[in-house]
């Protein structure tokens, strides 16, 4: 099965096989994501072995656009840079590879990111945590409950407002 995806020239042949050309998928990372392909083995992985370009199944069949709630003023358009210098607005990290990005307002989410759910339940915590980015109000200043640091209102946290609890995006991802 061949897949000609608009981050490369050549077609990408899929491959549900633990190797890529004589090496081990666990010693191959995926350009979009930057993980191990073996991360999501079982779907398997589309490449192009001449370049050593591979995609997760996943990751190559993200859609080009989406709506999401931490930008619902307009849709975000699937980009792939490399080596770009754009930071991600959820977890602050520099996107490289796969982002989803609104150049009118210059936001910018990864796609891993982006496919993180609104509201989770969290094992530190007894309620449903919501993920909430640059909530306006000064009252939102709350101690992260994991690391004991401040959040501010330009951090993305879970907060819990049933009793309080806010926890930074970073945090609870470490946890997971």
């Amino acid at each position: 099965m061949e897949l000609q995806h608009f981050s490369h020239n050549h077609p990408l042949i899929f491959n549900n096989d633990m190797q890529t050309n004589n090496h081990s998928i666990d010693e191959t990372c995926c350009s979009a994501c930057g993980e191990n392909l073996s991360s999501t083995s079982p779907a398997g992985h589309y490449g192009c072995v001449e370049c050593k370009y591979f995609l997760h199944k996943t990751c190559a069949e993200l859609p080009n656009e989406i709506n999401h709630f931490f930008h619902p003023q307009h849709p975000l358009t699937l980009i792939a840079e490399f080596n770009s210098y754009n930071y991600c607005n959820a977890c602050t990290d520099l996107s490289d590879g796969f982002f989803y990005d609104c150049v009118k307002c210059n936001f910018c989410i990864h796609s891993t990111c982006s496919s993180l759910p609104r509201v989770r339940k969290f094992e530190c915590h007894q309620h449903p945590i919501t993920l909430h980015i640059n909530p306006a109000e000064e009252s939102s200043i709350r101690i992260c409950q994991i690391c004991n640091i401040k959040t501010t209102p330009s951090c993305v946290a879970y907060y819990c407002t049933d009793c309080n609890f806010a926890a930074h995006f970073l945090c609870v991802h470490e946890e997971i």
